[in-house]
């Protein structure tokens, strides 16, 4: 499982974040156009989290990577190009509502192909 230690990394990172409060996690994921490459998957993801207004960090080898302003919320998205899907996951050491609307948020943008246009 390459996305383990990614998880991993993002779980500890949160610990460290609010060790005396509970986290939040939200997993769910949004099929890609067929034909996709990594490469596009990459771009969209990165796309996506500046259209919803998140801090764009930097991006590993398959996961773009996002943040709030305040660095209370971390984002992944997993490219899996080979099985035409992108994994979004949101991390908070808080209350989820935020965190479930903007992995919402951020599916929409990657279907639209990353931009802002079409997406309320």
């Amino acid at each position: 499982m390459r996305r383990l230690p990614a998880i991993t990394l993002t779980l500890g990172l949160l610990a460290m974040a609010g060790t005396a409060q509970a986290m939040t996690t939200i997993t769910n994921h949004e099929f890609l156009p067929e034909g996709t490459t990594l490469e596009q998957c990459l771009a969209r993801g990165r796309e996506a989290i500046g259209a919803a207004g998140l801090r764009v960090l930097e991006s590993t080898r398959t996961a773009a990577w996002g943040q709030n302003a305040s660095g209370s919320e971390i984002y992944t998205i997993y490219c899996v190009p080979d099985r035409a899907v992108a994994v979004v996951i949101g991390s908070t050491a808080g209350e989820g509502d935020p965190v479930d609307a903007m992995v919402t948020r951020l599916r929409e943008l990657i279907r639209s192909g990353g931009a802002r246009r079409g997406v309320k």
